[in-house]
Formats: C-alpha cells, sequence, structure tokens
C-alpha cells in the first residue's frame, strides 16, 4: 500500500529534469520544486555576491596599504584617543575628498582628507601625520574646542548663525564648485572676517568674542563666547567639516540666540549678530 510515484519530465535541448515524486499518496507539485530550485538560486547568488565583496575589500585594503603614512607623536596620541585605524587615514588619502587646511604656523600648506566621518590633516606632501579626528560632536569638543580661550572681561560679542541645513552640501558656489555651501560660508568667514581681525595688533583688536550656532533641524551651539585667536581657526575649520543635514528650522536658532545674549543683558557688552 505504500505507493512510490517517481515522474521525470525531460526538456532535451539543456538536458536538464524536473522531478516530481509522491510517497503514501501525498504529491509534490511541480511549483513546490520551482520555488526549492529558487532558493537554491538565491543561495548561490548570495555567495557569489559575498565572494566578490570580499574580493573588493581585498583589493581596497591592499591599495590602502601602499599609501605612504609618516606618523608622529601628537598623531598617534588623537588617533589613540579617538579610537581611529591607521588604516582609515590611509584610506582617507586614497578615496576621500581633499582640501586644503588651516596653514601651519609657519604657513606652510596642510591638507584636511574627508571620508567615512573621518578628518584626517596631513602636511603639503600628504604623507606626515599632522592629527586627525572623527566628524562626532563630543570628540571635536574634548580636543580642539576645549583650546578656545573665554576671556571673562570682554566688551563686545559677535555671533554667527550659519545655516547647517542638507541644502548647504550643494556645491554651486562661484569660485568653490568642488566644495559645499558650508565650505564657502567658513572660508568667507575666515577670509573676510577673522583673518583681518588676527592681522590687527591687540590693542586694536579689544575684548571681543565670538559665538557660532548651527541652524539644522534642531539648534548647536559649537562655539561660546571664544577669543578670536589661531586656536578659533582650527576650530572653524573642524565645525566646516559637519557639512549639512536635515532641514533648516529658523526657531529653534533663534531661541538659542535668544538664550544666548540674555545671559550678556547685565553687562556692558556690544552685542552684533550675523545671520
Amino acid at each position: 500500500r505504500s505507493a512510490h510515484i517517481d515522474l521525470t519530465l525531460s526538456a532535451t535541448h539543456n538536458h536538464s529534469s524536473i522531478h516530481t515524486m509522491a510517497a503514501f499518496g501525498g504529491l509534490r507539485t511541480l511549483e513546490e520544486e520551482d520555488e526549492e530550485e529558487g532558493e537554491e538560486d538565491d543561495l548561490q547568488f548570495d555567495e557569489n555576491a559575498n565572494q566578490s565583496l570580499q574580493q573588493a575589500e581585498e583589493a581596497m585594503a591592499k591599495l590602502t596599504i601602499d599609501v605612504t603614512l609618516i606618523s608622529h607623536t601628537h598623531g598617534r596620541e588623537r588617533r589613540s584617543e579617538r579610537n581611529i585605524a591607521r588604516e582609515e587615514l590611509q584610506a582617507a588619502v586614497r578615496y576621500g575628498l581633499r582640501e586644503p587646511a588651516h596653514s601651519s604656523r609657519d604657513g606652510e600648506l596642510r591638507w584636511k582628507y574627508i571620508y567615512k566621518d573621518v578628518v584626517y590633516v596631513t602636511d603639503e606632501t600628504s604623507k606626515h601625520e599632522i592629527t586627525s579626528w572623527r566628524l562626532d560632536k563630543s570628540l571635536v569638543d574634548a580636543e580642539v574646542f576645549g583650546a578656545l580661550a573665554h576671556p571673562a572681561g570682554f566688551t563686545t560679542h559677535i555671533v554667527f548663525v550659519v545655516d547647517h541645513s542638507g541644502s548647504m552640501r550643494r556645491q554651486d558656489v562661484a569660485g568653490y564648485y568642488s566644495h559645499s555651501r558650508t565650505d564657502a560660508v567658513y572660508a568667507a568667514l575666515k577670509r573676510d572676517f577673522f583673518e583681518p581681525q588676527l592681522a590687527l595688533s591687540s590693542k586694536k583688536l579689544g575684548k571681543a568674542v565670538v559665538s557660532l550656532i548651527h541652524m539644522s533641524n534642531d539648534s548647536y551651539l559649537p562655539i561660546r563666547r571664544a577669543a578670536i585667536d589661531s586656536n578659533l581657526l582650527s576650530a572653524l575649520d573642524q565645525v566646516a567639516c559637519q557639512g549639512g543635514r536635515f532641514h533648516g528650522n529658523y526657531l529653534p536658532a533663534l531661541k538659542e540666540l535668544d538664550n544666548l545674549l540674555s545671559e550678556d543683558a547685565s553687562r556692558a557688552v556690544q552685542m552684533q549678530v550675523f545671520f
């Protein structure tokens, strides 16, 4: 009574066969066998895709290793603090966006590479490691922003409210076609405002401080009452790397501005706002 049925349909043009079996009177349909073959094809495709991806990653790793990286004590310490691997810096040089960084104190050219949320600063040969950081607010604040000076007896408070919405990623500013709108804004601030101020003597400069508010989905205050000096320029380089994202909501930024200026209401301070 245990009947076993084996039916074979052959396709002679490609020598393939489809088998349908039944046991104890229960039939397996051709559709079920097609589904099994489809699952096998999917598994084979996934295996091939994984192999191709692995081969591509191995090839990229070999190319990355070829990038020369001469490390120094300061650079190694920064990498260790921020959990950045040496290979990430090499990948930034090979595959990342390159743009001029803030020059050294001696006026020597430096390059800034941005790749996968890692910012890497090198000398003009792109071989010597200067510093690096991740595009993460807490890590940036701890290092560069922590070095900013905050004089107590300031007489002028200058506040910049800068759009950091997603549209600021566009590369359509004359003279900055290889960079974003955000890059163009901070380059203009440095060139037309901060660098001329630094060129003045300390007596002429007075006791001015600067604050910076990001306008995006919400507000962010990366720089609060900082003195205008070379450390501020370095901080602006890192702020520019944070780029634009989400929407540009005015109200959170205006509320942040109101709170910031309210803190100076009882002081004899001249306030200037650039929006």
